[in-house]
């Protein structure tokens, strides 16, 4: 019996349907990658993991302790931008999960698609080699996507 193919476990119209969505979150987020553009905006250091510990920690002492906060700052500013990392932490998450799940589904459907793709060409192979018209041309074109033995040969004394 034949495998089911991935194509039959992803709908298509489905992603298409996902692709749609991402597209209205890049026009919603618009203006914040339009803000990414200031050059100003680039002249701090790279925010790593830590930092945003220090941040949401500095943060929570700084409600416990509003009068140790610098007159010249606003605490809730400050709150303001620690609220915005944790949604953009948990927006990361999520684009990054999908990230990782919509690799899986390529690599799922690409194997299947692979299996396919050769026993396509090794018909095409066979049918050339017994000269059934007009499969040399189509087997030599398919031919032509894998690298020669001459090629990897070479590339291995590189």
């Amino acid at each position: 019996m034949a495998k089911k193919p991935a194509a039959g476990k992803f709908s298509r119209a489905l992603i298409v349907e996902a692709q749609k969505k991402l597209d209205d979150v890049m026009v919603l987020l618009k203006p914040c990658f339009e803000a990414l553009a200031q050059p100003e905006l680039w002249a701090h250091e790279e925010i790593g993991t830590e930092t945003v510990g220090f941040l949401i920690l500095s943060n929570e002492i700084a409600g416990k302790f509003p009068e140790m906060f610098p007159s010249s700052l606003s605490v809730e500013t400050f709150k303001e931008e620690i609220l915005t990392i944790h949604e953009l932490l948990i927006l990361a998450g999520k684009a990054g999960k999908l990230k990782d799940n919509v690799n899986s589904m390529i690599n799922l459907s690409g194997n299947h698609g692979l299996e396919i793709a050769l026993a396509f060409y090794n018909l095409l192979k066979i049918a050339s080699k017994r000269h059934i018209p007009g499969t040399r041309l189509i087997f030599e074109e398919l031919k032509s996507a894998f690298p020669s033995k001459a090629k990897k040969k070479r590339k291995q004394s590189d």
